[in-house]
C-alpha cells in the first residue's frame, strides 16, 4: 500500500460521500445556532451529532427558520470541509417534524406578531363599499379562482376584475404571494382579494409565513382574505382588513349583487318619496300659517287705521266747529259795537273788509286741517304697506323654497329613472315597490324618465 497525504484522503472521503449523499433527509434537534451571514448549527439525536449549515441565499426564502432545541427534518446533500476534514449538511429545506410542531411554529407566530401590533383592530381599514376595480391575489389553475369568477359574476357590470397569479404551496409561494401582491397594490384597486382553496395545515403553511402576514399588513390597498375552508384560519387572516370564510364568501363580502343594489335602490327611492311628501307638508303647514298670519296682520292693521282716520275727522269738524263759534262770537260782539262806530258808510267798508278776512282765515284753516288729515293718512297708509311688505316678503321666500324643493325632487327622480329604471304607482298614486302589493287585472303607471305609460297586470 502506498501512503497518500490528509489532504489526498480528505479529497477522496469528499468525492466518496458527495457521490452517494446528493439527497438526504436528517431529523434532528438544533444546537449551537450561530447566525451570521450564513446560519451555522448542529443536528443532533441522543447519540449523535451533524455539522450543518444553511446559505444565506437559502434561509432567505425559506417559510420557518431552525430554532435553538426545536426538531426538524432537514433535506439537503453531504459534503466535506477539507481544512477540518468534517462532513456537514447543506440544508436545503427544513420542515418541522409532525402536525405538532407545526402548529406550535404557528403559535410562537402569532404570539410575536400580535405582540407587534400587526393583528390590531384599530389598524384595520373599513372595505369600499360599491369598488369599481378588485385585484384578486391566487393561483389561476386553482377552485379558488373559479369560484370568485362565478360570484362576481352576479355583481355591478361596472366592476373591473383583475387577477394577479402568484404560487399558493410550497415553498416558493410566500415570496410569489408577496410579489403579487406589491404588483396588486401598483394596479390602484379599491380592494385586494387574496383567497386559496382548502387543504391541510402543511399546504396552506405559505398563508402562515412571516413575510406574507407583513406584506397583508403593509399593504396600502384593503385586503379581504379567503383562505381554506370555514374552519382554517391562517395568520393573514388576522392581519387582513377583513377575514372571509371561503374564497366565495371573500368574492361576496367585497361587493353587493346586482338584486342586493336593486333592494337598496329602491328602499332609497321609498324614503326619498316619504323625505319628500314630509317636507311637503311642513312646507304647506307654514304657508297656511304664514297666510292666515298675514290676514290677521292686514285686518288688525286695516282696522287701525280706520280708527285713526275717524278720530281724525272729528277732531277736524270739532276744531271746524270751534273755529266758527268763535268768530260768531267775534262778529256779535261787533255788531253790538256797531253804535260805537264811525257812521254807516265807513262802518259798512270796516264790516265787509272784516268778513272777507274772516272767510278767508276760515279756509285757510280748513286747508291746513285738510292738509294734516292728508299726511297722516299717507304716512298711516306708508307705515301698513311696510308692516305688510315684511310677512308677504317671508311668504315669497317659503313659496320659492318650496319650489324649489319639488324641482330638486323631480331631478333627482328624473336621474335616477334615466338609468333605466321605472316608478310603479298604482290607482291610488301611491308607488307599488314589492310585487304583492298588485293582483291580476290592476292598472298602474309606468313611470320613465321621458314619459308615462298605462300597464295592466296579467297575472302574478
Amino acid at each position: 500500500m502506498q501512503p497518500i497525504t490528509v489532504s489526498e484522503l480528505t479529497a477522496r472521503i469528499k468525492v466518496l460521500l458527495e457521490r452517494n449523499f446528493t439527497q438526504v433527509a436528517v431529523i434532528g434537534e438544533v444546537s449551537n445556532l450561530s447566525a451570521r451571514k450564513h446560519l451555522y448549527f448542529t443536528i443532533k439525536d441522543r447519540h449523535a451529532a451533524l455539522d450543518a449549515i444553511i446559505w444565506q441565499s437559502t434561509w432567505r426564502r425559506m417559510s420557518i427558520r431552525p430554532e435553538e432545541g426545536q426538531s426538524f427534518c432537514f433535506y439537503g446533500r453531504i459534503t466535506v470541509y477539507e481544512p477540518r476534514g468534517r462532513y456537514q449538511l447543506i440544508v436545503e429545506r427544513m420542515e418541522p417534524v409532525g402536525l405538532g410542531a407545526l402548529a406550535a411554529e404557528i403559535e410562537r407566530r402569532k404570539q410575536r406578531l400580535r405582540a407587534e401590533g400587526l393583528f390590531d383592530a384599530e389598524r384595520k381599514r373599513p372595505i369600499p363599499r360599491l369598488p369599481q376595480r378588485i385585484a384578486v391575489v391566487t393561483s389561476p389553475e386553482g377552485a379558488a379562482w373559479r369560484d370568485v369568477q362565478k360570484v362576481l359574476a352576479t355583481r355591478p357590470g361596472w366592476l373591473e376584475v383583475v387577477l394577479v397569479p402568484c404560487l399558493v404551496q410550497g415553498d416558493q409561494a410566500p415570496a410569489s404571494i408577496v410579489r403579487a401582491l406589491a404588483q396588486a397594490a401598483a394596479l390602484a384597486p379599491d380592494v385586494i382579494l387574496l383567497v386559496r382553496g382548502g387543504g391541510s395545515l402543511e399546504d396552506l403553511m405559505a398563508f402562515n409565513d412571516e413575510r406574507v402576514v407583513r406584506a397583508v399588513a403593509a399593504s396600502p390597498i384593503p385586503v379581504i382574505t379567503g383562505v381554506g375552508h370555514e374552519t382554517d384560519t391562517t395568520l393573514v387572516d388576522l392581519a387582513a382588513d377583513l377575514r372571509a370564510a371561503t374564497p366565495s364568501h371573500a368574492a361576496e363580502r367585497c361587493c353587493p349583487s346586482r338584486e342586493e343594489l336593486r333592494q337598496a335602490l329602491h328602499r332609497l327611492l321609498e324614503r326619498l318619496h316619504r323625505l319628500a311628501h314630509q317636507r311637503a307638508r311642513v312646507a304647506e303647514v307654514r304657508l297656511k300659517a304664514g297666510l292666515a298670519q298675514l290676514r290677521e296682520r292686514r285686518a288688525g292693521w286695516l282696522a287701525h287705521h280706520r280708527t285713526a282716520v275717524a278720530r281724525l275727522e272729528m277732531e277736524l269738524e270739532r276744531l271746524t266747529r270751534t273755529g266758527l263759534a268763535r268768530r260768531k262770537e267775534r262778529v256779535l260782539a261787533l255788531a253790538r259795537s256797531v253804535r260805537h262806530l264811525p257812521p254807516m258808510h265807513r262802518r259798512q267798508r270796516t264790516v265787509g273788509a272784516f268778513a272777507q278776512r274772516l272767510a278767508r282765515a276760515v279756509h285757510a284753516r280748513l286747508r291746513m286741517d285738510r292738509a294734516r288729515l292728508q299726511g297722516a293718512h299717507d304716512g298711516l297708509t306708508r307705515e301698513a304697506q311696510r308692516a305688510l311688505a315684511r310677512p308677504s316678503a317671508r311668504l315669497e321666500r317659503l313659496a320659492r323654497k318650496l319650489e324649489a324643493l319639488h324641482a330638486a325632487q323631480q331631478a333627482e327622480e328624473r336621474a335616477i329613472l334615466k338609468k333605466g329604471y321605472a316608478k310603479c304607482l298604482g290607482a291610488d298614486g301611491h308607488v307599488r315597490v314589492r310585487a304583492a302589493q298588485l293582483k291580476p287585472k290592476d292598472e298602474v303607471r309606468l313611470c320613465f324618465y321621458d314619459d308615462d305609460r298605462i300597464a295592466r297586470i296579467l297575472s302574478r
